[in-house]
């Protein structure tokens, strides 16, 4: 089992929440993104997440992910992934299927994504 640890790097803007994540997204470390996740939706904003930086990721991380996809749309927000996709995580979205879905929540870049904030 991995029990490198993930690393969350947050910044607040006023429409969003963008966090940069470092290591594996597994059972011991999902809680404390799903909580970053509920907190950012309570407060009326969008989350933007980049995992290019996670190099693995297990059932646990992609029901978070997933569930923040639903959040964001019963809270009528935005939640995006950006940066590519290592190569165990973008084989695991392909061989769930999950591939299509995180597709259409997916842009290369932070800026990129927050680019849909501002006008």
């Amino acid at each position: 089992m991995n029990r490198e640890p993930m690393e969350l790097d947050v910044s607040a803007e006023a429409a969003y929440t963008a966090v940069r994540i470092t290591g594996p997204i597994i059972a011991t470390h999902s809680p404390e993104l799903r909580t970053l996740i509920a907190e950012t939706f309570e407060q009326g904003k969008s989350m933007i997440i980049d995992i290019s930086g996670c190099d693995y990721m297990d059932s646990s991380g992609i029901a978070t992910l997933v569930e923040g996809v639903q959040l964001a749309e019963s809270k009528k927000s935005k939640f995006i992934l950006t940066g590519a996709f290592s190569e165990k995580v973008k084989h695991l979205f392909e061989i769930t299927r999950l591939d299509a879905l995180f597709d259409e929540y997916h842009c290369d870049t932070i800026e990129e994504a927050a680019k849909q904030f501002t006008s």
